[in-house]
């Protein structure tokens, strides 16, 4: 009977035994995968969250994010690789670093993100320009990039001092950072120094995004002629803001398919929104010229000639000013106009635009356009004598469709000379 009870124990005691080898060697198993799935990855893309950890690697991205610690957060999928400003670069405006930041561009590899530091402040006193490059995203990360050196009437060198300046290239992004320049005289325009912009594109394609630009002698954005003399420019400008420049917050001469969209503007020294082609060759979408421009939802502020220009120096084709809000005292000024010979603009439209001050006669003028409309606009005038005060005048035009707009103190909605009968 005891021999028999003790190989039942004995049973008992090998079948534990096995059991916690067993258990062991799961215990152990997952306690490798588990390394091996945190060591190698996982085959999922990792960010280095401090910047002495190196660069981004695989598809992460910093963004913006209010609620995380920092203010940023890893965003995962974007493509790409993540390169860090060097620390060698000066990040308190303490010295010029307009060649550093050219020396570390070129070093790294198109379709990726450049990443400043988090609020720092670089010196540039000549221009970043870049050439023939595709994919490149400026992430700002709330840095500012700033000018001290001051400007110079007349001199040639400061009127070619644009910040930013992209040649004939595709797909860059600008965003999340703050661009001053060094021009002391912001809401006057001077003549020889109107080139020097905050963002130069030419030949380009570029999405400008959370940008505050201010004290430019020039444009906050210009969108033109690659140095091809053929390419246009093309993207969007949106969720910035424009202020103390001698010349527009955005000059388009050469673009196809631009949004420019909630831009805040204020001390502009000449137009707020200007399709201003230079004269040159062109056909409908390359050479000199803008189709398919949208300007809308912005706040206008102080300016000194138009809230929104076209100029006839080369084709305007299916471009539009809407839902804008004007808040300067000049009131709400539209111009579409031919300093000398006209190419008839095709398509252009003004609606829904409302300001808050009135303005003199006419508000809107429009000479030479085929197909035009002006509707649903709130513009306030000033009054004067009785069939004198026109909302707006058209000329020379055809299909226009100026109605449905409120034009209080004004006479009449529309003045129409030299109708043309077909377009």
């Amino acid at each position: 009977m005891k021999s028999r009870i003790h190989k039942i124990i004995s049973h008992r005691r090998y079948v534990n035994r096995q059991q916690i080898v067993a258990t062991v060697t799961v215990v152990a198993v997952a306690a490798i995968s588990f390394y091996t799935l945190v060591g190698g990855h996982a085959q999922s893309p990792y960010a280095a969250t401090e910047a002495e950890q190196g660069n981004l690697t695989g598809s992460a991205t910093v963004v913006g994010d209010s609620t995380a610690s920092g203010s940023s957060a890893i965003k995962f999928g974007s493509g790409g690789i993540v390169n860090n400003v060097p620390v060698s670069i000066a990040s308190d405006c303490s010295v010029d670093v307009t060649s550093a930041l050219l020396s570390w561009i070129a070093s790294v590899p198109d379709n990726s993100t450049l990443l400043f530091g988090t609020n720092k402040c670089y010196r540039v006193e000549s221009t970043v320009e870049i050439r023939s490059r595709n994919g490149l995203m400026f992430e700002g990360n709330g840095s500012t990039f700033k000018s001290l050196n001051p400007m110079t009437t007349g001199s040639t060198i400061d009127d070619q001092r644009a910040m930013w300046r992209v040649i004939g290239s595709t797909n860059f992004i600008f965003r999340n950072m703050t661009i001053i320049g060094a021009y002391a005289n912001g809401g006057t325009h001077d003549p020889t120094l109107q080139h020097a912009h905050g963002i130069d594109i030419r030949g380009t394609s570029a999405e400008i995004a959370n940008v505050n630009m201010s004290n430019l002698a020039g444009d906050c954005v210009y969108f033109g002629l690659g140095y091809d003399n053929i390419t246009r420019s093309s993207g969007s400008y949106h969720d910035s803001t424009c202020s103390s420049i001698g010349r527009n917050a955005a000059s388009i001469t050469a673009a196809n398919n631009v949004t420019v969209n909630k831009i805040t503007t204020n001390k502009v020294g000449y137009t707020a929104f200007d399709l201003e082609p230079n004269v040159g060759t062109y056909t409908n979408t390359t050479g000199w010229g803008t189709s398919n421009i949208s300007v809308m939802g912005s706040t206008v502020g102080s300016y000194y000639l138009y809230a929104f220009s076209v100029v006839e120096n080369a084709p305007n084709l299916n471009d539009s000013f809407t839902g804008n809000t004007i808040t300067s005292s000049n009131g709400l000024r539209v111009g579409v106009v031919a300093p000398g010979s006209a190419v008839r603009p095709n398509n252009i439209t003004v609606s829904n635009n409302s300001a808050s001050i009135a303005t003199w006669s006419p508000a809107i003028e429009a000479h030479n356009v085929d197909i035009l409309t002006v509707t649903n606009n709130t513009v306030p005038m000033i009054a004067g004598s009785a069939n004198t005060v026109y909302m707006a005048t058209v000329d020379n035009s055809c299909k226009a469709n100026v109605s449905g707009n409120s034009y209080p103190g004004g006479a009449q909605e529309v003045l129409v000379t030299n109708p043309v009968t077909s377009c």
